[in-house]
């Protein structure tokens, strides 16, 4: 449905990062969500995944959670909407496997390039995904064989591991950045992106959302690190999980702050809850 019932008085749709937030930084669990989730479908509020996840990642998450929504990739990179459920939204979207793609960066086949391009003129150390085998990311990341095919096929982003110094960064970042580009820096990688971000992401379903249903929904937004400010900042509700392994992130917000007392799923759990019950 594009226009659910709403909670309260107006649409709510739910925008959540996936590690150490929906999922558990250990072990990549969901479970301990699983009753908030099945809250959020009753009330068929939509739960939009904004990931640093590839479109493949995310497919297989959706039928685990056993849920077909629109979803966000590759930090704000890409919107996907199901054919079935959304119009069209632009002469510029194209079809894949039933969802409208929406880049909203860039291309990763150009952003690769110009990686290639500035390793080979400033001898920068670095590699990224296009330079790693299966079983290079399999070493990095710790995710089994399946999962890390499906982390390779990146459409609008390029990880890559920094193996350079401080100085050397700090010059390579201010020369993508001055030519568009955006690098963020993960807990594994350093990202690089066309100009774009998980916020931005997340407003433009919000119109496409309104064009669809004719009021703009109230923004719930979950996630755990800095990479999540951007889409915490525009939530009317940001709600900051617990990590096991960094502090909450400091920022300004439009809307109200949570901070859950439990670690990434359970604190998902219990942020949504209170949420849906007040």
């Amino acid at each position: 449905m594009l226009n659910p019932t709403p909670i309260g008085t107006e649409p709510v749709i739910v925008a959540t990062d996936l590690d150490g937030t929906l999922l558990d930084h250990h072990d990549y669990s969901w479970q301990a969500a699983a009753p908030a989730l099945q809250a959020l479908k009753q009330a068929e509020v939509p739960i939009i995944i904004n990931t640093s996840k590839t479109f493949e990642e995310v497919l297989e998450l959706q039928k685990a959670l056993g849920i077909i929504e629109p979803f966000i990739v590759e930090n704000g990179s890409g919107l996907f909407l199901p054919v079935d459920t959304y119009p069209q939204p632009d002469a510029r979207s194209e079809p894949v496997a039933g969802f409208w793609q929406c880049t909203l960066g860039a291309d990763r086949e150009a952003i690769v390039a110009r990686l290639h391009e500035l390793r080979e003129v400033n001898g920068w150390q670095f590699s990224g995904f296009a330079d790693m085998t299966l079983a290079d990311l399999i070493q990095h990341t710790g995710l089994p064989e399946e999962s890390a095919r499906q982390a390779m096929k990146r459409r609008f982003s390029e990880p890559l591991v920094w193996k350079d110094s401080d100085a050397a960064f700090a010059e390579f970042k201010a020369q993508l950045e001055g030519e568009g580009f955006r690098i963020l820096k993960g807990g594994r990688f350093v990202h690089v992106l066309g100009d774009t971000d998980k916020g931005s992401a997340v407003t433009r379903f919000a119109e496409i959302f309104a064009a669809n249903g004719e009021t703009l929904p109230k923004i719930i937004a979950l996630g755990d690190s800095p990479n999540d400010i951007e889409m915490l900042q525009i939530a009317d509700y940001a709600v900051l999980v617990r990590s096991p392994v960094q502090n909450f992130p400091e920022f300004n917000s439009k809307g109200a702050q949570i901070r859950t007392s439990a670690f990434g799923p359970e604190g998902w759990n219990e942020a949504i809850q209170s949420l849906l019950q007040h």
